[in-house]
Protein backbone atom coordinates (compact mmCIF):
# COMPACT_ATOMS: atom_id res chain seq x y z
CA UNK A 1 0.00 0.00 0.00
CA UNK A 2 3.27 2.65 0.70
CA UNK A 3 4.48 1.88 -2.59
CA UNK A 4 1.20 2.44 -4.58
CA UNK A 5 0.70 5.98 -1.93
CA UNK A 6 4.39 6.82 -2.77
CA UNK A 7 3.44 5.68 -6.54
CA UNK A 8 0.70 8.09 -7.09
CA UNK A 9 2.56 10.71 -5.21
CA UNK A 10 4.95 10.59 -7.72
CA UNK A 11 2.72 10.67 -10.34
CA UNK A 12 0.89 13.72 -9.48
CA UNK A 13 4.47 15.69 -8.73
CA UNK A 14 4.89 14.97 -12.67
CA UNK A 15 1.55 16.14 -13.68
CA UNK A 16 1.98 19.38 -11.82
CA UNK A 17 5.49 19.69 -13.37
CA UNK A 18 4.50 18.95 -17.18
CA UNK A 19 1.49 21.17 -16.64
CA UNK A 20 2.07 24.30 -14.07
CA UNK A 21 -0.98 26.67 -13.83
CA UNK A 22 -0.10 30.31 -14.90
CA UNK A 23 -1.90 33.66 -14.23
CA UNK A 24 -3.56 34.89 -16.75
CA UNK A 25 -2.33 38.27 -18.14
CA UNK A 26 -5.62 40.89 -17.60
CA UNK A 27 -4.14 43.17 -20.64
CA UNK A 28 -5.04 40.21 -23.60
CA UNK A 29 -7.78 38.16 -21.87
CA UNK A 30 -10.47 39.67 -23.81
CA UNK A 31 -9.96 39.43 -27.69
CA UNK A 32 -12.62 42.21 -28.42
CA UNK A 33 -16.12 40.70 -28.16
CA UNK A 34 -15.00 37.15 -29.37
CA UNK A 35 -14.62 35.65 -26.41
CA UNK A 36 -12.05 35.45 -23.09
CA UNK A 37 -9.10 33.40 -21.47
CA UNK A 38 -10.41 31.67 -18.38
CA UNK A 39 -6.68 29.70 -17.60
CA UNK A 40 -3.70 29.06 -19.14
CA UNK A 41 -1.34 26.22 -18.16
CA UNK A 42 2.32 25.52 -19.61
CA UNK A 43 3.02 22.11 -20.88
CA UNK A 44 5.56 19.92 -22.30
CA UNK A 45 4.66 21.59 -26.18
CA UNK A 46 3.76 25.09 -24.83
CA UNK A 47 0.94 26.46 -22.95
CA UNK A 48 -2.85 24.81 -22.47
CA UNK A 49 -4.88 27.85 -23.05
CA UNK A 50 -8.69 27.66 -22.15
CA UNK A 51 -10.84 30.14 -23.82
CA UNK A 52 -14.67 30.95 -24.07
CA UNK A 53 -16.07 32.32 -27.60
CA UNK A 54 -19.47 34.12 -27.34
CA UNK A 55 -21.47 32.58 -29.95
CA UNK A 56 -25.00 30.81 -30.90
CA UNK A 57 -28.69 31.53 -31.49
CA UNK A 58 -29.77 32.28 -27.94
CA UNK A 59 -27.89 35.59 -27.96
CA UNK A 60 -30.33 36.61 -24.97
CA UNK A 61 -28.27 33.70 -22.48
CA UNK A 62 -24.90 34.53 -23.78
CA UNK A 63 -24.37 31.51 -25.72
CA UNK A 64 -20.93 30.06 -25.69
CA UNK A 65 -18.58 27.64 -26.20
CA UNK A 66 -15.39 26.90 -23.99
CA UNK A 67 -12.34 25.14 -25.86
CA UNK A 68 -9.01 24.49 -24.22
CA UNK A 69 -6.64 24.97 -27.51
CA UNK A 70 -2.61 24.02 -27.04
CA UNK A 71 -0.12 26.09 -28.91
CA UNK A 72 3.48 25.61 -29.26
CA UNK A 73 5.83 28.38 -28.89
CA UNK A 74 6.32 28.57 -32.34
CA UNK A 75 2.57 29.40 -32.78
CA UNK A 76 1.18 25.81 -34.26
CA UNK A 77 -1.78 24.27 -32.50
CA UNK A 78 -1.08 21.26 -31.09
CA UNK A 79 -3.97 19.85 -29.52
CA UNK A 80 -7.57 21.30 -29.06
CA UNK A 81 -10.74 19.57 -26.81
CA UNK A 82 -14.03 21.42 -25.60
CA UNK A 83 -14.46 21.34 -22.29
CA UNK A 84 -17.74 23.26 -22.00
CA UNK A 85 -20.79 24.89 -24.16
CA UNK A 86 -23.66 26.92 -22.22
CA UNK A 87 -26.95 27.85 -23.96
CA UNK A 88 -26.20 26.03 -27.51
CA UNK A 89 -28.94 24.28 -29.22
CA UNK A 90 -29.51 20.97 -27.52
CA UNK A 91 -26.96 18.43 -29.72
CA UNK A 92 -25.30 20.85 -31.48
CA UNK A 93 -22.26 21.34 -28.84
CA UNK A 94 -21.69 17.35 -29.53
CA UNK A 95 -21.29 17.43 -33.18
CA UNK A 96 -18.21 19.10 -32.20
CA UNK A 97 -15.91 15.84 -32.08
CA UNK A 98 -12.58 15.46 -31.55
CA UNK A 99 -12.18 14.14 -34.85
CA UNK A 100 -13.46 17.57 -36.19
CA UNK A 101 -11.10 19.81 -33.39
CA UNK A 102 -7.84 17.95 -35.16
CA UNK A 103 -8.55 17.74 -38.63
CA UNK A 104 -9.61 21.62 -38.35
CA UNK A 105 -7.22 22.96 -35.95
CA UNK A 106 -4.50 20.85 -34.93
CA UNK A 107 -1.32 21.64 -37.21
CA UNK A 108 -2.88 25.06 -38.31
CA UNK A 109 -0.89 28.31 -37.33
CA UNK A 110 -2.54 30.14 -33.85
CA UNK A 111 -4.25 33.69 -35.99
CA UNK A 112 -6.30 35.52 -34.45
CA UNK A 113 -8.04 35.83 -37.95
CA UNK A 114 -8.00 32.03 -38.70
CA UNK A 115 -10.68 30.63 -40.58
CA UNK A 116 -12.34 27.06 -40.69
CA UNK A 117 -14.56 24.97 -42.12
CA UNK A 118 -17.54 24.58 -39.81
CA UNK A 119 -19.12 21.11 -38.70
CA UNK A 120 -22.34 20.80 -41.31
CA UNK A 121 -25.42 21.10 -39.48
CA UNK A 122 -23.57 23.24 -36.78
CA UNK A 123 -22.23 26.36 -37.96
CA UNK A 124 -23.28 28.49 -35.46
CA UNK A 125 -21.74 26.07 -32.93
CA UNK A 126 -18.68 25.66 -34.70
CA UNK A 127 -18.24 29.71 -34.59
CA UNK A 128 -18.54 29.41 -31.35
CA UNK A 129 -15.39 27.18 -31.32
CA UNK A 130 -13.76 29.26 -33.42
CA UNK A 131 -13.72 32.21 -31.33
CA UNK A 132 -12.49 30.67 -28.45
CA UNK A 133 -9.65 29.36 -30.45
CA UNK A 134 -9.07 32.79 -31.86
CA UNK A 135 -9.14 33.96 -28.49
CA UNK A 136 -6.71 31.98 -27.18
CA UNK A 137 -4.67 32.85 -30.77
CA UNK A 138 -5.10 36.22 -29.80
CA UNK A 139 -3.60 35.39 -26.37
CA UNK A 140 -0.56 33.00 -27.41
CA UNK A 141 0.80 35.78 -29.56
CA UNK A 142 -0.05 39.02 -27.46
CA UNK A 143 0.76 37.33 -24.01
CA UNK A 144 2.91 34.84 -24.49
CA UNK A 145 5.24 36.36 -27.57
CA UNK A 146 3.98 33.02 -29.62
CA UNK A 147 4.05 33.71 -33.18
CA UNK A 148 3.52 31.25 -35.93
CA UNK A 149 5.03 32.05 -39.28
CA UNK A 150 2.03 32.49 -41.46
CA UNK A 151 4.09 32.99 -44.95
CA UNK A 152 5.75 29.59 -44.31
CA UNK A 153 3.75 27.80 -47.15
CA UNK A 154 4.02 31.21 -49.43
CA UNK A 155 8.00 31.22 -48.73
CA UNK A 156 8.20 27.35 -49.35
CA UNK A 157 6.31 28.12 -52.81
CA UNK A 158 9.07 30.47 -53.62
CA UNK A 159 12.12 28.47 -52.72
CA UNK A 160 10.87 26.06 -54.78
CA UNK A 161 11.54 28.16 -58.08
CA UNK A 162 14.65 29.82 -56.52
CA UNK A 163 16.05 28.67 -53.65
CA UNK A 164 16.80 30.97 -51.10
CA UNK A 165 16.25 32.15 -47.43
CA UNK A 166 13.09 34.60 -47.92
CA UNK A 167 11.28 37.48 -45.70
CA UNK A 168 8.18 38.37 -46.30
CA UNK A 169 7.63 41.98 -47.77
CA UNK A 170 4.25 43.73 -46.62
CA UNK A 171 4.23 46.76 -47.90
CA UNK A 172 1.64 49.44 -47.30
CA UNK A 173 0.81 51.09 -50.98
CA UNK A 174 1.49 49.81 -53.90
CA UNK A 175 0.80 50.83 -57.58
CA UNK A 176 -2.18 50.77 -59.43
CA UNK A 177 -2.23 47.00 -61.30
CA UNK A 178 -5.67 46.44 -61.38
CA UNK A 179 -5.79 46.89 -65.10
CA UNK A 180 -2.21 44.34 -65.33
CA UNK A 181 -2.57 42.09 -61.97
CA UNK A 182 -2.47 41.58 -58.66
CA UNK A 183 0.39 41.08 -56.03
CA UNK A 184 -0.24 38.11 -54.33
CA UNK A 185 2.47 37.46 -52.29
CA UNK A 186 6.03 39.49 -52.27
CA UNK A 187 9.42 38.20 -49.85
CA UNK A 188 12.78 39.50 -50.03
CA UNK A 189 15.64 36.47 -50.49
CA UNK A 190 19.71 35.37 -49.97
CA UNK A 191 20.62 32.81 -51.92
CA UNK A 192 23.36 30.24 -50.18
CA UNK A 193 25.76 32.43 -52.37
CA UNK A 194 24.70 35.73 -51.77
CA UNK A 195 23.05 36.60 -54.67
CA UNK A 196 19.81 39.32 -53.32
CA UNK A 197 16.37 38.88 -55.07
CA UNK A 198 12.71 39.83 -55.24
CA UNK A 199 9.96 36.97 -55.92
CA UNK A 200 6.77 37.92 -56.37
CA UNK A 201 3.44 35.59 -57.02
CA UNK A 202 1.14 37.08 -59.09
CA UNK A 203 -2.10 37.00 -60.95
CA UNK A 204 -2.77 38.59 -64.05
CA UNK A 205 -5.49 40.79 -64.90
CA UNK A 206 -8.23 39.72 -67.78
CA UNK A 207 -7.97 42.87 -69.47
CA UNK A 208 -5.97 42.32 -72.70
CA UNK A 209 -5.03 44.55 -76.05
CA UNK A 210 -7.87 43.69 -78.59
CA UNK A 211 -7.06 46.53 -81.20
CA UNK A 212 -6.71 45.28 -84.81
CA UNK A 213 -7.78 41.61 -83.72
CA UNK A 214 -11.48 40.28 -84.73
CA UNK A 215 -14.01 40.22 -81.85
CA UNK A 216 -16.35 37.54 -83.41
CA UNK A 217 -15.33 33.82 -81.53
CA UNK A 218 -12.67 34.98 -79.44
CA UNK A 219 -14.43 36.03 -76.01
CA UNK A 220 -15.59 32.18 -75.67
CA UNK A 221 -11.71 31.59 -75.64
CA UNK A 222 -10.42 34.21 -73.53
CA UNK A 223 -8.12 32.49 -70.96
CA UNK A 224 -8.60 32.63 -67.45
CA UNK A 225 -6.44 34.71 -65.10
CA UNK A 226 -2.54 33.40 -65.14
CA UNK A 227 -0.27 32.94 -61.94
CA UNK A 228 2.90 33.18 -61.85
CA UNK A 229 5.84 33.45 -59.54
CA UNK A 230 9.03 35.79 -60.73
CA UNK A 231 12.12 36.11 -59.46
CA UNK A 232 14.00 39.10 -59.67
CA UNK A 233 17.88 39.42 -59.48
CA UNK A 234 17.98 42.61 -57.55
CA UNK A 235 21.85 43.49 -58.70
CA UNK A 236 21.16 43.07 -62.17
CA UNK A 237 17.51 44.01 -62.02
CA UNK A 238 16.49 40.85 -64.51
CA UNK A 239 14.46 37.87 -64.38
CA UNK A 240 16.51 35.48 -62.80
CA UNK A 241 13.49 32.74 -62.32
CA UNK A 242 9.41 32.29 -63.05
CA UNK A 243 7.17 29.15 -62.97
CA UNK A 244 3.60 29.26 -64.08
CA UNK A 245 1.41 28.34 -60.89
CA UNK A 246 -1.31 28.58 -62.98
CA UNK A 247 -2.39 28.48 -66.43
CA UNK A 248 -5.25 29.98 -67.16
CA UNK A 249 -5.59 28.53 -70.80
CA UNK A 250 -8.93 27.28 -71.51
CA UNK A 251 -7.94 25.63 -75.04
CA UNK A 252 -4.42 24.60 -75.15
CA UNK A 253 -4.28 23.60 -78.69
CA UNK A 254 -4.79 27.06 -79.45
CA UNK A 255 -2.85 29.32 -77.00
CA UNK A 256 -0.32 27.28 -74.95
CA UNK A 257 2.32 29.98 -74.71
CA UNK A 258 5.87 28.18 -74.97
CA UNK A 259 8.60 28.18 -72.37
CA UNK A 260 11.04 30.37 -74.96
CA UNK A 261 8.43 33.20 -75.35
CA UNK A 262 8.11 33.56 -71.71
CA UNK A 263 12.30 33.18 -71.21
CA UNK A 264 12.08 35.93 -73.45
CA UNK A 265 11.76 38.50 -70.71
CA UNK A 266 14.86 37.58 -68.47
CA UNK A 267 17.20 39.46 -71.40
CA UNK A 268 15.26 42.86 -70.19
CA UNK A 269 16.59 44.90 -67.63
CA UNK A 270 13.60 46.36 -65.47
CA UNK A 271 15.04 50.06 -65.68
CA UNK A 272 11.21 51.44 -65.39
CA UNK A 273 8.02 49.88 -64.22
CA UNK A 274 6.57 50.54 -68.09
CA UNK A 275 9.15 48.27 -69.13
CA UNK A 276 7.23 45.28 -70.40
CA UNK A 277 4.40 47.54 -71.53
CA UNK A 278 5.34 46.91 -75.23
CA UNK A 279 7.45 44.12 -74.96
CA UNK A 280 6.69 41.91 -78.14
CA UNK A 281 9.32 38.96 -77.83
CA UNK A 282 7.31 36.96 -75.60
CA UNK A 283 4.10 37.94 -77.21
CA UNK A 284 2.72 34.47 -79.37
CA UNK A 285 2.00 36.12 -83.28
CA UNK A 286 1.38 32.81 -85.21
CA UNK A 287 -0.88 29.63 -84.57
CA UNK A 288 0.97 26.61 -85.68
CA UNK A 289 -2.08 24.72 -86.33
CA UNK A 290 -2.96 21.81 -88.37
CA UNK A 291 -5.71 23.83 -89.77
CA UNK A 292 -6.30 24.89 -93.70
CA UNK A 293 -5.82 28.63 -93.73
CA UNK A 294 -7.32 31.19 -95.82
CA UNK A 295 -6.22 34.31 -96.87
CA UNK A 296 -8.59 36.99 -96.80
CA UNK A 297 -6.39 40.12 -97.60
CA UNK A 298 -6.46 40.96 -94.15
CA UNK A 299 -4.29 37.80 -93.36
CA UNK A 300 -4.98 34.08 -92.58
CA UNK A 301 -8.47 33.18 -90.96
CA UNK A 302 -8.62 29.94 -89.46
CA UNK A 303 -11.98 27.84 -90.62
CA UNK A 304 -13.86 24.82 -89.76
CA UNK A 305 -13.56 26.08 -85.90
CA UNK A 306 -15.37 28.96 -84.21
CA UNK A 307 -11.95 30.82 -83.62
CA UNK A 308 -11.42 33.23 -86.30
CA UNK A 309 -7.95 35.11 -86.39
CA UNK A 310 -7.26 37.76 -89.02
CA UNK A 311 -3.52 38.09 -88.47
CA UNK A 312 -3.58 41.56 -88.12
CA UNK A 313 -3.94 41.78 -84.48
CA UNK A 314 0.20 43.00 -83.15
CA UNK A 315 -0.89 41.87 -79.91
CA UNK A 316 -0.85 38.55 -80.25
CA UNK A 317 -2.93 36.19 -78.79
CA UNK A 318 -4.57 36.25 -75.31
CA UNK A 319 -2.70 33.89 -73.30
CA UNK A 320 0.26 35.34 -73.70
CA UNK A 321 -1.18 38.76 -72.99
CA UNK A 322 -2.06 37.26 -70.07
CA UNK A 323 1.71 36.05 -68.94
CA UNK A 324 2.65 39.65 -69.77
CA UNK A 325 0.60 40.94 -67.98
CA UNK A 326 1.80 39.05 -64.92
CA UNK A 327 5.43 40.71 -65.85
CA UNK A 328 4.11 44.17 -66.40
CA UNK A 329 2.61 43.95 -62.68
CA UNK A 330 6.03 42.11 -61.76
CA UNK A 331 8.21 45.42 -62.75
CA UNK A 332 5.94 47.76 -61.42
CA UNK A 333 6.09 46.45 -57.65
CA UNK A 334 9.22 45.52 -58.23
CA UNK A 335 9.97 49.46 -59.12
CA UNK A 336 8.36 50.13 -56.26
CA UNK A 337 9.77 48.25 -53.69
CA UNK A 338 13.54 48.27 -54.66
CA UNK A 339 12.68 52.71 -54.86
CA UNK A 340 11.15 52.44 -50.81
Amino acid sequence: MKKIVAWLLLAGLMLLASAALAEVSADFAAYEDYGRVIAAETTEQGTRIEAEGYYGYHMDASPSMTVAVEIAPDGMIVGAEVTGAKDQTPGFDAMITGEYLNSAYVGQAADPAMEVQAVSGATVTSRAVLYAVQTAAYYAQNALGYAADTDAADKAELSAVYPAVYTALHPDELPDTKKIGTLLFAAEGTTAEGTRVIAMKIKSATKVAQAGSARTGWDASVPNPFTMIIVVDCASSQICAWSLVQDGTRNPEYFTVPDEKIDAYRGVVIEDAAVFDEFMEGIVLTLDLDYALEDTGDGPVITGTSIVYTGKTEQGTFSSQMVRNCFRTAAAIYCHLTAQ
